[in-house]
């Protein structure tokens, strides 16, 4: 509370209360493109205190490849990271976006992605992160 001098006597100036917060502020955080080799490649890294989430495009995906996408975490700074889970799409994706949903880490998330099978590809993403 601020107080100031007005015509001889004193008046207080009360600051108005900052608006409600309604839904998420987010930030672009990370895109590009990533060419497979047929290793496990590091898709997204981030070890802040943080809430991502993202898109993988498999659109060129054809009849025999097979992309393993897996999610880690770390839970304390001193530890591996942990497979938090996986999931495996074969062939043609229809639809070919693959929402990777919001995690939330302390120490640490890492998406990756494999293609196991087929012609290597190269797939497009975007990280978002919510301030």
């Amino acid at each position: 509370m601020r107080v100031r001098r007005s015509q001889g006597r004193f008046s207080d100036i009360i600051k108005p209360p900052d608006p409600p917060r309604y839904g998420m502020m987010l930030d672009a955080f990370l895109d590009g493109t990533l060419s497979m080799d047929g290793t496990e490649q590091t898709l997204m890294e981030y070890v802040k205190v943080a809430r991502i989430m993202g898109y993988l495009d498999l659109w060129n995906m054809e009849a025999g490849d097979v992309v393993v996408v897996r999610q880690y975490v770390r839970i304390k700074p001193e530890t591996p990271y942990r497979k938090y889970d996986g999931e495996t799409y074969s062939g043609p994706q229809d639809p070919p976006i693959v929402y990777l949903t919001p995690k939330e880490s302390d120490y640490g998330n890492k998406i990756t992605v494999q293609q196991t099978v087929g012609d290597l590809k190269s797939f497009n993403y975007n990280f978002i992160r919510e301030k």
